[in-house]
């Protein structure tokens, strides 16, 4: 793990595509998912992810995300975020934490986590809809 620059956690559509490219550039990576089954297959096509139970301080603790030095959580389910969030607030003090929300509710709350951590809050949706915009107000 000394060796991991990312920790990537959920199994989120940036994060696959994040593990796709990191391996494809040689970066140092690990993804770690709830699902056993995609871990598998992503493992089958050289990605190097990892099944865990994501909500588990003493799972997620194994891969050492103090010594990273990014963390990007992609998680479907708001509540598991949010608690894993709040993990990596007392576990990966000096890392990096970047969150990508499909959600404003989601977004909503993760701001009140930043009071405790200075987490980085993605909304991709609402990027593409803004680049969107300027795109048809430019014809």
């Amino acid at each position: 793990m000394s060796k991991v620059k990312v920790l990537l956690i959920g199994g989120g559509g940036v994060n696959i595509s994040l593990a796709e490219n990191f391996e494809k550039e040689k970066l140092k990576y690990v993804l770690l998912l709830s699902d056993k089954t995609e871990a598998e297959k992503l493992s089958e096509k050289g990605i190097k992810a990892y099944a865990i139970n994501l909500i588990s301080e003493d799972e997620i603790r194994k891969f050492h995300p103090e010594k990273v030095k990014s963390i990007i959580v992609d998680m479907q389910n708001s509540s598991d975020m949010l608690y894993v969030i709040l993990i990596l607030t007392e576990l990966a003090k000096e890392s990096n934490i970047i969150t990508i929300v499909h959600n404003e509710d989601l977004e909503k709350r993760l701001e009140s986590v930043k009071k405790i951590k200075d987490i980085k809050i993605i909304n991709p949706s609402k990027q593409v809809a803004n680049e969107l915009l300027s795109l048809l107000k430019e014809k």
